[in-house]
């Protein structure tokens, strides 16, 4: 087969029917090759933003998931009741943990409320305290109500409403992070009863701890 090769003699016409002739290296102008780079260069564009920024928001959500979103644990650790002829004393002991490995929680005061039949019977208040990263503590709150006809009542079960305010802060160094929430914490049937053999003048919880659900109803990053 014959073979064409540029030489001096080649002229310019020659050269363009060799190109146009061989179907391996079809013709390509400079607007085509433009484009082309133009296309290749918007594609690689919208795959860095797809890929980034879910990558981004998935690294912001972790960042301040820590602060945000993981909420205190509440549990009834304890319930008492004792009884008079004139009225009756509640005592229920919370225990509170910040599960946080790297923050510290700062509680304001906050409002207990004992309910039972959806009726409120009394409110205490709670004192500020801090919790320190993976800390627990015991919180006390005290009630009197109406004497109690323990013969009649044999066993009942009373709910806890407590409403407070906490400061979430991140304590590492250089850290100025920090989250404000309004805390919404329900206890549900907390059950007393009264043993027999203390004729009905002392009540206990039964049935062990209770469980509380925790709500953030507010955050606001400060």
């Amino acid at each position: 087969q014959a073979k064409m090769y540029r030489t001096s003699a080649t002229t310019d016409l020659e050269e363009k029917l060799l190109i146009s002739t061989n179907p391996k290296a079809p013709p390509m102008t400079d607007k085509k090759k433009r484009h082309r780079l133009f296309v290749f260069l918007g594609v690689l564009i919208v795959m860095s933003f797809v890929g980034i920024c879910p990558f981004h928001h998935l690294l912001k959500v972790t960042e301040d998931d820590e602060l945000k979103y993981k909420a205190p644990e509440f549990d009834i650790d304890s319930l008492s009741l004792i009884l008079n002829s004139e009225e009756a004393y509640w005592r229920v002991t919370f225990s509170i943990k910040n599960p946080r490995e790297n923050a510290t929680v700062r509680y304001y005061s906050g409002q207990v409320s004992m309910i039972y039949e959806k009726g409120f019977l009394s409110t205490d208040l709670i004192t500020p305290f801090r919790l320190r990263s993976e800390e627990e503590r015991l919180v006390y709150a005290n009630f009197e109500t109406y004497p109690i006809d323990w013969k009649c009542v044999k066993k009942m079960a009373v709910d806890f409403f407590v409403l407070m305010k906490a400061s979430i802060v991140d304590p590492r160094p250089g850290s100025y992070r920090e989250s404000v929430a309004l805390l919404r914490i329900n206890c549900k049937t907390a059950s007393i009863e009264f043993p027999v053999n203390n004729n009905g003048m002392v009540g206990i919880m039964s049935g062990g701890k209770r469980k509380c659900k925790v709500v953030m109803i507010d955050n606001n990053r400060k």
